[in-house]
C-alpha cells in the first residue's frame, strides 16, 4: 500500500492557497496539501460561517471539531485526512473569520469596507460603478456563468444586485451588470445536471442555479458548483444552503427548473427543487 503524504504547509507560511482552484470537481488524491488549500479557499470563499461568528468566538476550537467533524465522512472518500480537514477549518476560522473585517450578515457596512481587504475589487468598482461602493453590503455569492463557464461573483446590497467577473483584469474584461433590488420579483431556485463528454468518457457535474427574475421580465441565471458525486456534493451543501438562507432574508425564493445539460445545450428538463 502506498504511504499518504500527510504532510502540508499552514497558514500564515502557506501563500499558495488563495490560487486554489475550487470552481471544479475536488480530486481524490492523498496529497494532503491539496485538501488543506481546497478547504481553506471554499470556507473563504463562501465566507462561510459569517452569521455564526459570534458563537464561534465563545469557543473556536470547539466550533472547528465540530465543523470538521461533520465533513469528515465525505472528505475521506476523496483521500482527505481527518487532522488536515480540522487543521484548514481552525485555521481558517483564526486566522480568517475572526480576523476578517467583513460582515456580510450585517447591514451598515459599506461594499468599500466590505472589500477592504480585495483592492481588485474595489479597484474594478470604481471604474466601473463607482456610486456602488457606499451601498450597504449585504452578501456576495461566488458563480459562473453557464456550466462550465467564467467564474463570476454575485454582490448585493441594500440597493442592487450586482455581477461582476471573478478575471477583472487584462483584456476583454466584462462590464458588471446591475439590477435594482427593487426590480427584483424573485429569486427562482433550480438545479442542472450537466454532462461533458470528452472522447468515450464523459463527467457529470451538478449545479444549484440561480435565476434573478426582474420586474421588467428580464431573467439572470447564474450556476453554483455543487459536485460530482455524491461525497462532494454532501460536502459542498451544507456552505451553499447556508448563502441560500441569507438571500432568502432579501428575496422571495421559488421554485426554479431542474435541467439537464449535454456540452452547454439543455436536453430535457422538469421541474425541482434542490438536488
Amino acid at each position: 500500500m502506498a504511504k499518504v503524504n500527510s504532510a502540508f504547509v499552514r497558514i500564515p507560511e502557506n501563500k499558495t492557497w488563495k490560487s486554489t482552484d475550487v470552481s471544479g470537481p475536488a480530486q481524490t488524491t492523498d496529497d494532503q496539501q491539496y485538501h488543506y488549500n481546497r478547504i481553506l479557499k471554499y470556507l473563504f470563499a463562501t465566507n462561510s460561517l459569517i452569521d455564526d461568528i459570534e458563537t464561534v468566538k465563545e469557543d473556536p476550537k470547539d466550533f472547528a471539531e465540530g465543523v470538521s467533524k461533520g465533513m469528515e465522512d465525505s472528505i475521506a472518500k476523496l483521500g482527505c485526512l481527518p487532522a488536515t480537514s480540522l487543521a484548514a477549518v481552525s485555521d481558517y476560522i483564526n486566522h480568517i473569520l475572526l480576523k476578517s473585517k467583513k460582515a456580510p450578515a450585517k447591514q451598515g457596512t459599506s461594499v468599500q469596507n466590505a472589500y477592504a481587504k480585495s483592492p481588485d475589487v474595489t479597484s474594478y468598482l470604481q471604474t466601473n460603478l463607482q456610486e456602488c461602493l457606499n451601498d450597504i453590503f449585504y452578501l456576495n455569492i461566488f458563480c459562473d456563468d453557464k456550466p462550465l463557464g467564467k467564474s463570476e461573483q454575485i454582490i448585493i446590497t441594500d440597493k442592487r444586485v450586482l455581477i461582476i467577473p471573478e478575471k477583472r483584469k487584462g483584456w476583454s474584461v466584462a462590464s458588471p451588470i446591475s439590477i435594482p433590488v427593487s426590480g427584483v420579483s424573485s429569486v427562482l431556485v433550480g438545479d442542472d445536471v450537466h454532462t461533458e463528454y470528452q472522447g468515450i468518457s464523459s463527467t457529470t457535474i451538478v449545479y444549484w442555479t440561480l435565476t434573478f427574475v426582474c420586474t421588467n421580465y428580464a431573467e439572470y441565471t447564474r450556476y453554483l458548483y455543487l459536485g460530482t458525486k455524491e461525497s462532494e456534493m454532501n460536502q459542498n451543501r451544507p456552505i451553499l444552503m447556508e448563502r441560500l438562507n441569507q438571500l432568502g432574508k432579501i428575496f422571495k425564493l421559488e421554485e426554479g427548473s431542474s435541467y439537464e445539460s449535454s456540452d452547454g445545450y439543455t436536453t430535457s428538463f422538469g421541474v425541482g427543487f434542490w438536488v
